[in-house]
């Protein structure tokens, strides 16, 4: 089987969590993913829903089957999220990125060439790209603290990376601005809160 393209929006941002998850995974480049907007929801976790003329923007890595089952698992498909193809404009990663797994980028991190990145903002492509969204929970609420954390890690990633200051600024850090404390399973096992999104 062939590898999926994967559109990461949340915590997923973060090549350190990706290297925990899906430790073969490649970052690829970038995305735009029109029509939907970035939520918290009431779970506390990273959602998009549909929202016309909005577009969330994110970071693409490469899955093989056995890292996309494991962050399924990671994700709780099918009962938190489910996957759905969408049409994402993407823009490659730079050449020194490219191939890389993420665990080998964090090993041995590569300077980033912030001119190519937003050079690349003008030749976006059309592609189809595997995306975690809920369906069934839908009502926008705070974050858990820990999850602020971890967005945080990914966002300052996702930002080297070409991700906008302005759609960060605008449309996530908002939303990350108050938490609602500590989930009763992360004080009893600290674990298992990082297995979710």
């Amino acid at each position: 089987m062939g590898e999926t393209l994967y559109f990461a929006y949340g915590s997923n941002l973060s090549f350190e969590q990706m290297a925990r998850r899906c430790p073969q995974s490649r970052y690829v480049g970038r995305a735009r993913l029109q029509g939907y907007q970035f939520q918290i929801n009431e779970r506390g976790y990273a959602n998009v829903v549909e929202r016309p003329g909005l577009f969330v923007e994110g970071l693409c890595y490469r899955l093989n089957p056995e890292d996309e089952a494991r962050l399924d698992r990671a994700e709780g498909v099918p009962n938190a999220y489910v996957k759905e193809g969408k049409n994402v404009e993407f823009f490659p990663a730079q050449a020194a990125l490219l191939g890389r797994t993420v665990t080998d980028l964090i090993q041995e991190p590569t300077p980033i060439n912030q001119n190519q990145q937003r050079d690349q903002s003008r030749e976006g492509e059309e592609v189809l790209a595997m995306v975690y969204l809920s369906t069934r929970y839908v009502t926008p609420g705070p974050p858990w603290d820990e999850y602020i954390i971890r967005m945080e890690q990914g966002l300052q990633q996702a930002l080297r990376l070409g991700v906008s200051s302005d759609y960060v600024d605008s449309e996530v850090r908002p939303v990350l601005k108050i938490g609602k404390g500590v989930r009763a399973d992360r004080v009893t096992s600290p674990v298992s809160s990082m297995n979710r999104k």
